[in-house]
């Protein structure tokens, strides 16, 4: 049910169809036994189905996709409780719970009995709710507090770094001015990430210098080496292109001259769109106009983000992904997933770059595999696709009571399966 679900045309789903692979067919051959049939082979495929979700098929009948996701059914250690809407989630433990997942070091139900999640939407209260001992866990402390917690005898503390893309934003190339490469490099030589993580972050954020950061198993160590910030440079690439510096008493923000499909005097004007770390864009923004750029920063909810995406109209728009796998790099850079729902939303179409990512659908070897992914990367940086800014780590404050939490690979999970209080 949940394999042809995701298949389903109707159901959209591109990204979990590009993570499953090419399924030829889907053979039930018992009641906990399941048959995966494929074409071609698909060496990624225990990375893809450890993030597919597996609804129950009579729950998603009586409830329907609307409101399935309020009527929560699974098999884990606590069972849903209470749904408060914007403040608050409550789980009671299973009693009937086996101790069947591998994770769990102990036969039977958890030792919790209760685990409220509450959703805090303000940045100071979610940094003091453990020290006011109002919570004995924080999830995704603001990295301004981390400085109050990290190494405090009084606290425990966890950073977690996430493999994936980073908190990268992609261009747009089909319009200007994204369209031209020399006004993408100019983007690139101008950013500065590592003042602005110092400005905004204490620097507590991790470097995201490439299409893989830095921390991710694949990361091309060239990736920093291709577009040095550099002024100078970024000016004049600038100049080439027809974007001219305005006259004494005009401002700083170039015009156009000249430039293929824009009207002379248009200034460059370059919309950066995001979900969320509006305020790295604000940052990005003073360091552009240094070299004559307006970055005009906005924050808009997903579905506007992903209507904006469909109608193509954006220019560096925010798209994240997180794995260890490099299978990412085929999601984002295949021009093959240039469809409804897929994630390669640049416009950008290359034989090489193609013919490059499609390897990791193939290749079994981890070193293998990571070469071709350099490859890829280099690529998609001599391009100017993609602008690197940096990698949120996950932050974890706890209060010394907290035993057994479990922080899961990529930082975004955690498990309490073992996890208990000591009085």
């Amino acid at each position: 049910y949940n394999f042809d679900r995701v298949l389903d045309p109707k159901t959209a789903s591109a990204q979990m169809k590009s993570d499953v692979g090419p399924i030829k067919s889907v053979e039930v051959v018992d009641p906990l036994t399941v048959k995966l049939v494929y074409d071609t082979p698909w060496v990624t495929l225990l990375d893809g189905v450890r993030r597919m979700p597996i609804w129950s098929p009579t729950a998603a009948e009586k409830h329907g996709v609307a409101n399935f996701g309020r009527n929560l059914v699974g098999a884990g250690p606590f069972l849903f409780a209470e749904w408060v809407q914007n403040d608050r989630i409550v789980f009671r433990r299973w009693a009937d719970y086996g101790g069947w997942n591998s994770l769990q070091a102990h036969r039977g139900p958890a030792w919790l009995d209760q685990v409220t999640i509450r959703f805090i939407g303000e940045a100071a209260v979610l940094g003091s709710v453990v020290k006011t001992g109002n919570a004995q866990v924080t999830f995704g402390l603001p990295a301004r507090f981390v400085d109050e917690y990290k190494g405090k005898p009084n606290f425990q503390f966890v950073g977690k770094d996430q493999s994936g893309t980073g908190l990268q934003h992609v261009m747009n190339v089909r319009i200007p001015p994204l369209s031209d490469i020399r006004v993408r490099q100019a983007i690139l030589h101008a950013a500065d990430m590592k003042a602005a993580n110092e400005l905004l972050y204490d620097g507590v954020y991790a470097p995201s210098e490439g299409p893989l950061n830095n921390n991710h198993p694949c990361f091309w160590e060239g990736n920093p080496k291709v577009y040095p910030n550099d002024l100078n440079k970024a000016r004049a690439l600038l100049e080439e292109a027809g974007w001219k510096a305005p006259a004494a008493g005009q401002g700083q923000i170039r015009v156009a001259r000249g430039v293929a499909g824009v009207a002379d005097g248009t200034p460059l004007k370059v919309r950066y769109t995001t979900l969320h770390h509006k305020e790295l864009g604000e940052a990005l923004q003073a360091q552009l106009r240094r070299v004559g750029i307006d970055l005009v920063v906005e924050q808009v909810p997903g579905p506007v983000q992903l209507d904006r995406v469909r109608r193509r109209d954006f220019d560096l728009m925010f798209e994240r992904q997180r794995s260890p796998d490099p299978l990412i790099l085929d999601q984002i850079w295949n021009s093959k997933w240039d469809q409804p729902g897929g994630w390669a939303w640049t416009g950008f179409k290359d034989d090489k770059l193609d013919a490059t990512v499609d390897k990791l659908r193939s290749i079994p070897d981890t070193k293998a595999r990571c070469e071709v992914a350099k490859e890829a990367q280099k690529i998609i940086m001599e391009n100017a696709l993609m602008l690197p800014t940096l990698s949120d780590p996950v932050f974890f404050a706890m209060s010394p009571k907290v035993k057994g939490l479990q922080v899961g690979a990529e930082g975004n999970w955690f498990f309490l399966n073992n996890a208990w209080l000591e009085r």
